[in-house]
């Protein structure tokens, strides 16, 4: 082979292994429970499985999921919870919201827009609702929306930092009778609410912030005017979920009269609602004892989250595991995919390696408005 023709393939071929060397692993987008926390949606997806969780929280992919109604429906009615607790004006800010997601899922801007009229026609009615039940004449808001971030020390001696973000919390009555009451707002469809009442005390995310809130207290980080004792459950049921009279549909139409417009249709849900009020907006109180909360840690959250920082290490090199096995209970609360029998793009790329529909996010909490490292209620 004369000189130049190998001096060319010697080229090529440093070229292609340029080309098809592989990547620099990148550096773990989450630095584990003991640098930037954990939250109980993190808590969940590691219960259910660990690979995937792996992907997720050290990788940093995420599949794109499209927009899905009942969690942006939640999400656009603890946004107007925020506000108007705060005594702002919460239209502006749900707009402004809803045009983010347009901007998100450009593919689904009917599928916005129809669940941003439903929310303008429900939320008044809501507000309105409760503005006149006797039950809010015993009600103090104390805090509204508050993110936490709080250390939690473990028996290990390890400190983890839970994460998250609390509805409300409330002091109920007053002199030696009242007490405080952890608020959830929730947007569900159907549910039990008997199975609910006996779960509370075994939720994941429940459970975990009412551990948060107390130690909070107790580190002084909030103030609690009173004993922390209760759950208050505050349900808004979505409407066009099924069961309920507001699950009506946009009228078509005839041959003789016109289909029924947008405008209209709205028109005609607001009224539905408002007529059948008492099947969308329930309220229900939980009683919390030392005993429960004592449960909870010792059964499922410390040694659930002992496992989690030797896993991080295991999976890391960051610090040491302590080469104990734990044993828990698995909490209530938990939404397990797999065994549902759903698949997506993360099996795809455990699978594959393939990436497509997928993107790769660099902050593990967007969710949450604050820096991470700083220690704030």
């Amino acid at each position: 082979m004369p000189t130049t023709t190998r001096t060319k393939t010697r080229k090529l071929n440093s070229k292609l292994k340029k080309i098809t060397k592989k990547p620099e692993p990148r550096k773990p987008v989450w630095n584990g429970p003991e640098v930037d926390g954990v939250t109980q949606s993190m808590l969940g997806r590691y219960l259910v499985c660990k690979e995937r969780f792996r992907v997720t929280a050290l990788e940093g992919w995420r599949p794109n999921e499209g927009f899905r109604p009942p969690l942006e429906y939640g999400n656009m009615i603890h946004l107007c919870e925020e506000m108007h607790g705060m005594g702002k004006d919460w239209k502006a800010p749900l707009k402004k919201f809803c045009i983010e997601l347009t901007q998100q899922y450009h593919n689904q801007t009917q599928d916005v827009d129809k669940w941003y009229r439903v929310c303008l026609a429900q939320y008044p009615i809501y507000l309105n609702y409760w503005k006149h039940h006797p039950d809010e004449k015993k009600r103090t808001p104390i805090q509204y929306e508050q993110e936490f971030r709080i250390p939690y020390e473990l028996p290990s001696g390890r400190t983890v930092n839970l994460m998250g973000k609390i509805d409300g919390l409330d002091v109920i009555g007053r002199g030696r009778n009242a007490y405080s009451a952890m608020k959830e707002n929730k947007a569900r469809g159907n549910y039990n609410k008997l199975k609910l009442m006996n779960d509370l005390t075994f939720d994941l995310q429940t459970m975990t912030y009412f551990v948060a809130t107390l130690k909070a207290a107790e580190l002084g980080m909030i103030d609690l005017p009173a004993p922390l004792n209760r759950i208050r459950y505050n349900i808004i049921r979505r409407p066009l979920s099924g069961g309920a009279k507001g699950n009506i549909r946009q009228k078509k139409g005839s041959k003789n009269i016109p289909p029924e417009t947008t405008a209209e249709y709205f028109a005609r849900l607001e009224e539905v609602l408002t007529e059948h009020q008492d099947e969308y907006y329930h309220r229900f109180e939980v009683h919390v004892t030392k005993k429960d909360v004592d449960y909870f840690e010792n059964i499922f959250l410390k040694p659930c989250l002992e496992e989690l920082c030797n896993w991080y290490s295991t999976q890391t090199g960051v610090g040491e595991p302590d080469g104990k096995t734990y044993h828990y209970r698995l909490p209530y609360g938990i939404y397990n995919n797999v065994m549902e029998g759903m698949t997506g793009e993360i099996d795809e790329y455990l699978r594959t390696g393939s990436t497509v529909g997928m993107n790769r996010v660099t902050d593990m909490f967007p969710e949450l408005d604050y820096t991470v490292g700083t220690n704030n209620v």
